[in-house]
C-alpha cells in the first residue's frame, strides 16, 4: 500500500511536498490519501474520472474508494484500491474547485494487463527489430551495470562507475560522473573528533570520589569571553558544564558529594583543531545529600559574556532536601571558571523544565541583561530576576524576585533568542532582547524587555494566546531591526518594540518548510547565523518529513523574510556518515549542538565553519566531544522539496 501525505497550501492540494502533484497510479494496488494534517480541514479530497470532478461537469468516482474520518483531524484519509480496467483518474476538493491534479494509470499497466486478458503475450514480441547481439549483450552484464541505449540507439551496456558517483543526463546521454551542482551527500573536511575524556574517570583521578554524571538535560555548552574576538558572540572559546553525583560507598556512610562541574575548550578554525582543559572544576558542591543534586535545570546566558544563570529544583550545600535555587556563574577570558553568586532556600530562586536559553546582547562586549524565569517557591505564581550582565569574569548582579504581570499560574517560559551578530539595540531600535510567555487564566501572555532592562506588562496580543513559544530570531527588515517570534506551529510575530504588543501572522508557514532541529534539551541543535543577512544554518537530525529517531542527518539553511516571518530559500545538504564524528542516528541521550566560527580571531563578517558539540551521557561515562566542521560548498545545497 502507498501512502501519500496530504497538506493543503495556496488554495491547492500539496501531495508528499508537491503542490498539485501529477500521480502514476498501477492496477492492483492500493493508495491512501492522508488528509490528518490540519490544513485539509474543509477540503475532502475525492477521486473522479474527470477533471475537476464534479467542478468540470463529471461525477464522484466511488469503485473501491472508502474513506475514514473528517479531513484536518487525525486519522483521516480516502484510500482507492485499483482494480483491472480502472479508468484515468484526478483528485479534487469536494467543496472547492481547482485544487487537484490528474492520478492516471500508466500505459505499460494497461498493455501488460491485455497480454493476460488476450492469451496472446508472445505475440506482443512480433515488433521486436533486436538483433541477435543485441540481444546477447545481456549475457555479458556484469554486477552493477545496466542496459541502456547508446548514441546509435543501440543495445548497449553502461558499466558501473567509481565510489560516490552519480548517474547524470546532458538531456540527451547519460554517464556516471561526480557529483555536483546540487547532487552531492556532503562529506567534509573534519577536524578530530576531540573528546574530553570519560566524566566518571576523569573526575576520580582529580579526588572526586567516584562519580557519576546526571545527564545532558542538565549540561549546557556556550560560548565563554574570548579577548581575542572584537565581537565576543564570535569568539572561539567554550564552556561545559555538567552535574555530578557521587557513588555511595561505606567512606562516604549513606551520605554524597553532589554539584556541578566544568570544563572549557578552545577552538581554531583554521587547523580545525579542538584543544580541552585538562581537568574538570568543581563550581559548587555539598557533602550531605544521599541522593542527586538536581531535579531539573534551567540554563541562561548572552553568547561571549562567559556568564551563565541557572535556576533549578536543586540541592545546595548545607540543605538537606530540593529547593528553588539560582546560580550564577563567571568565568575568565582563559575559560577556567571563576566565582558564582547564588539565591538559595525555600522563596529565594525559580523552577523551570530543563533546557537552555539564549538573550541577545546590547553590545561587542556582550554586555545586557537576563531575566531568570520560572516560578518562585514562595507565591508559586510564574515570576522572573533580573540579571545584570558585566561580561566580565565575576558573577552576575541579581535583581529582587519580581512575580510576572497579573499571573495566575505557575507556567512560566522562556523564548528562546537567536542572534545574528553585530545587531544592537539603541533608543530607535529598541526591540525585545528577551521575550517569556506565562499564563494568565486560560491564555498564554507575553512580557518583553528591553535594552534597559525594563519589563513590560502583560501583552496579550499579537500571537496565538493558546500556545507556548519556541524561539525568536534577530532579523534585519532593511535598516530596521525586529525580532521574529514562533509559536509550536511556526507562526509569526514580529516584533518591533519591546514594550509594544507584536504584529501576528496566523499560520503563516502552514504546509511550508520548518527549520526542524534536534529535540533533546541540551541545546536543540543550534542555530547558526551565516553572516548573510537574516540567513541561518541548523544541524538536522531529520531528513526532510521523515520520522523523529529514524532519519538522515542533514544541515539546513534558510532565510527569514522579515516582513512575514515566511522561510525562504531553502537548501539542505545529506551528511555523509562515513566522516568520523559526525553522528548520523538520532538516539535518545545523545544530544548536539551547532555554532557558527568567525575566523581564528572571531572577526570575520562570515562564518567560515562549523563547529559541532556532543555528548553522550552513558550512565557514569557521559563523553564530551567537539569538531571543527568545513561549511559546505554552493553545490553540496540542493533545494529542499517544498522550495
Amino acid at each position: 500500500m502507498t501512502t501519500y501525505t496530504v497538506t493543503v497550501a495556496a488554495g491547492k492540494f500539496v501531495v508528499d511536498g508537491v503542490s498539485q502533484a501529477s500521480l502514476s497510479l498501477m492496477e492492483g494496488s492500493t493508495y491512501t490519501f492522508d488528509q490528518s494534517d490540519a490544513t485539509n480541514a474543509t477540503h475532502p479530497l475525492k477521486l473522479s474520472s474527470t477533471s475537476d470532478g464534479t467542478h468540470g461537469s463529471g461525477a464522484e468516482y466511488t469503485t473501491n474508494v472508502s474513506y475514514n474520518g473528517t479531513p484536518g483531524q487525525a486519522g483521516a484519509y480516502t484510500r482507492i484500491v485499483l482494480g483491472s480496467g480502472t479508468p484515468d483518474l484526478f483528485y479534487y476538493c469536494a467543496n472547492h474547485s481547482g485544487m487537484g491534479a490528474a492520478a492516471t494509470t500508466p500505459l505499460q499497466r494497461s498493455r501488460a494487463r491485455d497480454m493476460a486478458d488476450s492469451g496472446s503475450t508472445i505475440n506482443v514480441l512480433d515488433g521486436v527489430t533486436a538483433s541477435g547481439t543485441e540481444l546477447n549483450v545481456l549475457d555479458d552484464l556484469s554486477r552493477g551495470s545496466i542496459l541502456y541505449g547508446n548514441s546509435s540507439g543501440a543495445t548497449a551496456i553502461l558499466t558501473k562507475g567509481s565510489a560516490d558517483q552519480v548517474l547524470k543526463s546532458d538531456g540527451t546521454d547519460i554517464a556516471w560522473g561526480d557529483a555536483s551542482g546540487g547532487g552531492a551527500t556532503y562529506a567534509p573536511t573534519a577536524g578530530t573528533n576531540a573528546f574530553s575524556g570519560p566524566f566518571n574517570d576523569n573526575m576520580s583521578s582529580q579526588s572526586f570520589g567516584d562519580v557519576y554524571a546526571l545527564g545532558f538535560s542538565h549540561a549546557p555548552v556556550f560560548r565563554g569571553r574570548d579577548t581575542n574576538a572584537t565581537n565576543r558572540a564570535k569568539g572561539n572559546k567554550f564552556i561545559y558544564m555538567n552535574g555530578y553525583t557521587e557513588t555511595p560507598n561505606s567512606r562516604h556512610a549513606g551520605t554524597y558529594n553532589d554539584g556541578m562541574a566544568t570544563r572549557y575548550f578552545d577552538v581554531v578554525p583554521s587547523t580545525r583543531t579542538v584543544t580541552w582543559s585538562s581537568n574538570w572544576e568543581r563550581t559548587w558542591y555539598h557533602s550531605n545529600y544521599s541522593g542527586t543534586a538536581y531535579s531539573t535545570a534551567q540554563f541562561f546566558t548572552i553568547e561571549g559574556s562567559g556568564q551563565l544563570t541557572e535556576n533549578a529544583y536543586s540541592v545546595w550545600s548545607n540543605q538537606n532536601s530540593h529547593q528553588f535555587n539560582i546560580v550564577n556563574y563567571g568565568f575568565q577570558d582563559s575559560g577556567a571558571y571563576n566565582t558564582h553568586v547564588a539565591a538559595t532556600g525555600s522563596g529565594n530562586g525559580l523552577y523551570m523544565t530543563s533546557g537552555h536559553r539564549e538573550v541577545l546582547p546590547l553590545d561587542d562586549n556582550a554586555t545586557g541583561y537576563i531575566a531568570n524565569c520560572g516560578y518562585s517557591q514562595a507565591n508559586n505564581l510564574a515570576s522572573y530576576r533580573i540579571m545584570t550582565v558585566d561580561a566580565s569574569a565575576g558573577g552576575m548582579n541579581m535583581g529582587s524576585m519580581q512575580t510576572c504581570h497579573n499571573a495566575t499560574d505557575t507556567t512560566c517560559i522562556s523564548v528562546r533568542m537567536i542572534n545574528q551578530p553585530g545587531i544592537y539595540p539603541d533608543a530607535t531600535y529598541d526591540f525585545p532582547i528577551q521575550i517569556w510567555r506565562y499564563k494568565i487564566n486560560s491564555d498564554y501572555v507575553a512580557q518583553a524587555m528591553g535594552r534597559t532592562g525594563n519589563v513590560s506588562n502583560a501583552i496579550t496580543s499579537g500571537f496565538d494566546p493558546t500556545r507556548y513559544q519556541d524561539f525568536a530570531f534577530l532579523l534585519m527588515d532593511g535598516t530596521t531591526p525586529v525580532v521574529m517570534m514562533y509559536d509550536a506551529w511556526y507562526q509569526a510575530s514580529r516584533w518591533t518594540n519591546w514594550a509594544s504588543a507584536p504584529t501576528h501572522f496566523p499560520n503563516s508557514n502552514a504546509g511550508n518548510f520548518i527549520p526542524k532541529i534536534e529535540f533533546n534539551a541540551m541545546g536543540q541543535g543550534g542555530f547558526v547565523a551565516t553572516g548573510v543577512e537574516n540567513e541561518f544554518i541548523c544541524f538536522e537530525t531529520i531528513y526532510p518529513r521523515t520520522a523523529y529517531l529514524t532519519g538522515q542527518s542533514t544541515l539546513k539553511k534558510f532565510k527569514i523574510n522579515p516582513t512575514n516571518g515566511k522561510f525562504t530559500d531553502m537548501y539542505y545538504c545529506d551528511l555523509d556518515n562515513s566522516v568520523a564524528g559526525w553522528y548520523h542516528r538520532v538516539m535518545n541521550g545523545v544530544g548536539h549542538k551547532l555554532f557558527g566560527l568567525y575566523g581564528d580571531d572571531g572577526n570575520s563578517s562570515t562564518v567560515t565553519h562549523l563547529l559541532v558539540v556532543s555528548t553522550d551521557p552513558t550512565y557514569y561515562n557521559s563523553s564530551h566531544g567537539a569538531q571543527v566542521i568545513d561549511l559546505p560548498t554552493a553545490s553540496d545545497w540542493k533545494p529542499y522539496p517544498a522550495n
